[in-house]
C-alpha cells in the first residue's frame, strides 16, 4: 500500500476547524473545547461531534 500525496499535516487540523465552525452555527453560540478536544460548554452538540462510527468506517491498522 502507498501512502497518500496529500498534505494531510495541513488539511487534517483545517478539516478539523471547519467542523468545528459547524458546530458553532448549529450551537448557535460560541463553544468551548478540553486540551482532549472534547466540546465542555454544550454536551447535547459533544454528543453530535463524537459517535462511534458504523462496523467497517473505522480507523484502518496500518503498519509502517
Amino acid at each position: 500500500r502507498q501512502f497518500s500525496q496529500s498534505n494531510f499535516s495541513y488539511s487534517g487540523p483545517m478539516a478539523a476547524n471547519i467542523q468545528i465552525g459547524n458546530l458553532c452555527a448549529r450551537a448557535g453560540k460560541k463553544l468551548e473545547l478540553n486540551e482532549a478536544g472534547q466540546i465542555t460548554s454544550d454536551p447535547k452538540i459533544n454528543d453530535l461531534a463524537w459517535r462511534e462510527p458504523r462496523k467497517g468506517w473505522g480507523p484502518l491498522e496500518m503498519k509502517v
